[in-house]
């Protein structure tokens, strides 16, 4: 059964929601949350609440920067392409981008030419 754009926006949304509000009962500096739902693939590797560093650091390359926007609205400029959205993942070479009209945009990042917070 395929979900309308309104429906997967709005579960994306719930995910993000759920995965901000994890705890973790162990000591690691990640909890891994991961979701498998036809047409929709979401892993999260998220800080364990409390481990975090109090002091922002400076990224210090282009995924470092993407990594400091997830759950952002952003504009990402491509050579052939501008995509607007909500920062959802960002992964060892490429990010995800949910569009407002749901739709799910995967941007290598060697491809990224600008990134703009919105």
């Amino acid at each position: 059964m395929a979900l309308s754009n309104e429906a997967r926006t709005a579960l994306t949304q719930r995910l993000l929601e759920l995965s901000q509000s994890l705890t973790s009962s162990t000591n690691t500096s990640l909890v891994n949350f991961s979701l498998d739902l036809p047409g929709l693939d979401l892993n999260l590797n998220l800080p364990a609440p409390g481990t975090g560093s109090s002091t922002p650091s400076t990224p210090t390359n282009l995924r470092s920067y993407l990594l400091t926007l997830v759950n952002e609205q952003v504009e990402i400029r491509t050579p052939g392409d501008t995509n607007t959205g909500t920062l959802v993942a960002v992964k060892s070479d490429y990010i995800v981008l949910v569009e407002s009209t749901g739709t799910t945009v995967f941007i290598p990042i060697s491809s990224i030419e600008t990134v703009r917070e919105l």
